[in-house]
C-alpha cells in the first residue's frame, strides 16, 4: 500500500495550526485569571471562573453556526459561478443531452 504524504502533512499542518491556537487560548486565560486575581480581587476572579465555562459553549455554538453559514454560502457561490460560466460565449464546459448506453458486446 502506497503512503500518501501530501494527506499526512495536511494533517499535521492542522494538528500544528490546532495546537498552536488552543496554546494561545488557554495562555490568555491564564493571563486574564492572574491580572483579574492581582489587581480586582476575590470576587471578580470568582465571576471570572463562572464565566469562563460559558464563554467555551458560546465560541462552540459560533464555530457550529459559522461552518453552517460557510456550506450555505458556498452552494450559492457555486451556483453563481456555474451560472456566469454558461452564460458565456467561450466557456469551456458545455451541457450536452445525454446519449443512448452502447451495448456492452458486438453481435457476431
Amino acid at each position: 500500500m502506497q503512503k500518501s504524504r501530501p494527506i499526512r502533512n495536511t494533517f499535521y499542518v492542522q494538528v500544528g495550526a490546532y495546537l498552536l491556537s488552543s496554546l494561545t487560548q488557554v495562555i490568555g486565560s491564564m493571563i486574564d485569571g492572574v491580572i483579574i486575581g492581582s489587581y480586582l480581587g476575590v470576587d471578580a476572579m470568582a465571576a471570572f471562573g463562572l464565566v469562563s465555562p460559558l464563554m467555551v459553549v458560546f465560541v462552540l455554538h459560533g464555530g457550529t453556526f459559522e461552518m453552517a453559514l460557510a456550506t450555505s454560502i458556498s452552494y450559492y457561490v457555486a451556483l453563481g459561478v456555474l451560472l456566469l460560466h454558461f452564460t458565456r460565449k467561450e466557456r469551456i464546459l458545455r451541457l450536452v443531452p445525454p446519449r443512448a448506453p452502447r451495448a456492452r458486446w458486438a453481435a457476431s
